[in-house]
């Protein structure tokens, strides 16, 4: 799993956009400003996470964003998938080298291998209640 900062931005707008409990949509204007982000980037984040139906939008002078889902069913794999960031986080650089049985080739596969699982569980344990009760330490 790819640990990039758009999903750790990804994950602190949804936990602003959790604060607010469905009362009112939040506006990636304002959601930007207080982020202190872009807000084509927060756009291009938020086009991810309405096509994986993460949040839904609505339009108008009131429009925003509301999370689809209860916070606490929302873990950060799906954020991370929706983000298409759920690939490995690393690949054997030998497979530049040696074309051939890359895998057995690479010294480091199975470290890889090994913090891929381990990030992926934390990701699975871990919901934006988690976050943002502060819970799971």
């Amino acid at each position: 799993m790819k640990f990039h900062t758009n999903l750790q931005y990804a994950v602190i707008a949804l936990v602003e956009i959790a604060k607010n409990n469905h009362e009112k949509p939040v506006s990636l204007p304002k959601l930007a400003e207080k982020l202190g982000l872009s807000l084509p980037y927060l756009e291009q984040i938020f086009r991810h996470l309405r096509k994986y139906e993460l949040v839904e939008s609505y339009r108008g002078i009131n429009g925003g964003y509301v999370l689809k889902k209860k916070y606490e069913k929302i873990t950060i794999y799906d954020i991370a998938k929706a983000l298409d960031t759920s690939k490995p986080t690393s690949t054997c650089k030998w497979v530049e080298f040696a074309k051939e049985n890359a895998a057995s080739n690479c010294l480091g596969h199975n470290l890889w291998i090994n913090l891929d699982k381990k990030m992926n569980e934390v990701f699975y344990q871990f919901t934006l209640a988690d976050i943002l009760n502060n819970t799971k330490h």
